[in-house]
């Protein structure tokens, strides 16, 4: 994981900064904390970004670890601070208070450049400064260091980072879109936006905020103010749009767009999707991001050089791989040492030269969609889009529109000139309906058509388009209960199943979860080791949430911050623990279990683990959807079999079988006997 290190003088300021970006950066970037006042920069400073105060930034440097980027944050004053001051009568003289009279001056000039010139401010430190029995100070936090003869404080906060700040560190970490969130937004009704101020249409771009300061990134950026004055212009967007940044600064950026779609993005400060455009004959791909608050809004626009594959596409399809429908992982990603899941990867890879209809099953988390993109990868249609679809994220009144398009008129609202379906966006490419089992009934009959016929008809439309596509479903549903319960469309089902791929959960790949352990420390850079103990214990845990559930405690042991994961640090009960609080009659049923010969106690951890992962889809199931979803698997019980197996695990009190529909249940018995089996299993 990157890092990034707040380098303060004060230990409160530190704190005050590292909580805002705690808060602004949502746990994507490891930020570390250093301050002079603590002594805390002894041991140095090794981050990839450091963002320092003005006052501190020659000492900061000499502690410096590696090749960490160094910046000066602009800080601004809290809008509740500034309201304090504009209180303040006219011609008022007061101090302005800070610990450095660097600072203290540059805060001055912030505050008259927001607006407040009624005031008569003169800097003061505790070094530097004469008092001259002024009564009044204005004091961003500091109050200590006001001197004894001042009667009235008028405590404005800490000054914070400034938005400027802000967005150099998420272009910094390519985490641009996290300006466009709530947490940003009350962040920006919270200060004062000193480059971007009400009543004011253009205000000089401090100099941190510069073309060296951006030099290192690839894209062109251009940030501008809400009545579209230009406010800084980079090095690569001078390259790319072939203007000089000395001379249209402060120009209208309209002036630099003749498309209509960014033109009304600028004028209504709307966000916009990439879209591909050519400029002097070359194909660019620009972006404009907007964030801000209720009073005030800040805006950029990246532009980037099209990639050569999207420029040999015909125009839908750059359109689309411009939007980011690619696929980013290949069959190399999919990391495994056992040969359930060595099976599956090889099957998918001889399926990928094909254009037949997959469907993937596995629990949630098994990764599912990082076995599609791999597939797609591996295919003909690999330069084409890869569009992806949850069927559950998406409302049901919405997910029509989204998936087959409609023409202009068909509904209120519906946008001028209509819209693309998913289907049109990805033809030559491939779909992945994720969550296939969620899919609305009335909308199976519609993607059938598009399977056998390869052709959609927008919503409100007449007109018949053909669309090469492959489709790629997946489900951690049981389909042939949705079939029985009227909400799965069986032809639909055949159609879909040509090829079916089962992801064993990760509880059945036992020797893949030290490589995963090892793949993600080291994606997060982590430098922690895990005990044998404890890796044996990590073994041996049922995961119900897979290899998402395994990624999460990796992260969890690294804010640990121990150098060894010992298994007093697991944060769930150890399976042994479980097994071991059983009664002695419960025992002998388990060692009853044991001595049936290997080929039955497999069938018997077949149904146990398939009863057990849908009883946390919240489903139930019969011995006739058990055979069926057997053979699914290519485990290939009859339904007779199924009878007899279910009847012994009964027996046994593993499970319970109900009359009717609530289907056979499994016990607290059978979830112990899942761990004991497989470990007898093991030990043969």
């Amino acid at each position: 994981m990157k890092k990034l290190a707040i380098v303060s003088y004060s230990k409160k300021a530190g704190h005050l900064q590292y909580h805002i970006l705690q808060k602004l950066l949502q746990n994507k970037v490891l930020i570390e904390r250093y301050s002079v006042e603590e002594n805390s920069l002894e041991n140095g400073i090794d981050a990839d970004l450091i963002v320092s105060t003005a006052n501190i930034d020659k000492i900061v440097k000499k502690y410096i670890i590696g090749g960490g980027r160094l910046i000066i944050a602009n800080l601004t004053i809290l809008r509740s601070g500034f309201r304090r001051i504009l209180s303040l009568p006219a011609h008022t003289k007061a101090l302005l208070v800070q610990a450095d009279m660097r600072e203290a001056m540059q805060c001055i000039d912030q505050i008259y450049q927001l607006g407040a010139k009624h005031l008569e401010l003169i800097p003061y430190s505790p070094c530097n400064g004469e008092a001259d029995d002024i009564e009044v100070a204005i004091s961003p936090g500091e109050n200590r260091n006001v001197p004894p003869s001042v009667k009235q404080i008028i405590n404005i906060g800490n000054r914070v980072l400034d938005i400027s700040t802000i967005m150099y560190i998420l272009i910094y970490f390519k985490l641009e879109d996290l300006f466009n969130t709530p947490v940003m937004r009350d962040y920006c009704d919270k200060i004062m936006l000193f480059n971007f101020t009400p009543g004011l249409d253009f205000i000089y771009v401090p100099s941190n905020l510069n073309d060296v300061m951006m030099a290192y990134y690839k894209t062109g950026i251009i940030t501008f103010s809400p009545a579209g004055f230009i406010l800084h212009y980079n090095h690569m967007a001078e390259k790319l749009l072939g203007q000089s940044g000395k001379l249209v600064v402060g120009g209208n950026i309209l002036n630099l767009f003749t498309q209509n779609s960014i033109q009304d993005a600028i004028k209504n400060m709307k966000p916009m999707v990439q879209k591909q455009i050519k400029i002097n004959g070359m194909d660019l791909l620009v972006k404009i991001v907007v964030a801000g608050s209720s009073t005030a809004q800040i805006q950029h626009l990246t532009i980037e050089k099209a990639y050569e594959s999207a420029v040999k596409l015909p125009s839908f399809k750059k359109y689309a791989i411009g939007r980011g429908y690619v696929a980013k992982y290949y069959f190399d990603d999919i990391i495994t040492m056992e040969e359930n899941m060595k099976k599956v990867k090889d099957i998918a890879a001889r399926s990928a030269v094909s254009d037949s209809s997959i469907l993937v099953t596995g629990e949630s988390g098994t990764g599912k969609e990082l076995l599609v993109q791999a597939i797609h990868n591996a295919s003909k249609r690999k330069d084409n889009p890869f569009v992806a679809v949850n069927c559950a994220a998406v409302p049901e009144n919405l997910i029509e529109s989204e998936l087959f398009g409609y023409d202009e008129g068909a509904f209120t609202g519906a946008r001028h000139g209509g819209k693309m379906g998913l289907f049109e966006l990805a033809h030559s490419g491939t779909v992945f309906l994720d969550e296939i089992g969620e899919m609305p009934v009335h909308l199976q009959a519609r993607l059938l058509r598009v399977l056998q016929e390869k052709e959609v008809t927008r919503i409100g439309g007449q007109k018949v388009i053909s669309v090469d596509v492959r489709v790629i479903a997946a489900t951690n549903c049981n389909i042939p209960d949705l079939i029985n319960a009227g909400k799965f469309r069986r032809d639909l089902y055949y159609r879909l199943n040509v090829i079916p791929l089962r992801i064993p959960p990760l509880r059945e790949r036992v020797k893949d979860i030290p490589l995963l352990c090892e793949v993600f420390m080291k994606r997060i850079e982590a430098d922690y080791s895990i005990s044998d103990e404890a890796m044996s214990h990590l073994q041996q845990y049922y995961w119900e949430g897979n290899i998402r559930e395994l990624q999460n405690y990796i992260e969890y042991f690294h804010n640990l911050n121990k150098k060894i994961i010992d298994i007093a640090d697991l944060p769930f009960p150890v399976e042994t623990e479980k097994i071991n609080q059983l009664s002695k009659e419960e025992e002998e049923v388990l060692v009853e279990l044991r001595s049936c010969g290997e080929n039955k106690t497999l069938k018997y951890l077949f149904v146990l683990e398939t009863l057990k992962s849908l009883s946390a889809d919240h489903a139930q199931a019969g011995r006739r959807s058990l055979a069926e979803y057997s053979r699914q698997q290519q485990e290939k019980i009859s339904e007779i079999e199924m009878r007899k197996l279910l009847a012994d695990l009964e027996q046994y009190r593993m499970v319970k079988v109900c009359k009717g529909r609530k289907g056979t249940v499994l016990t607290e018995l059978g979830v112990k006997g899942i761990t004991i089996i497989k470990r007898s299993l093991k030990d043969r």
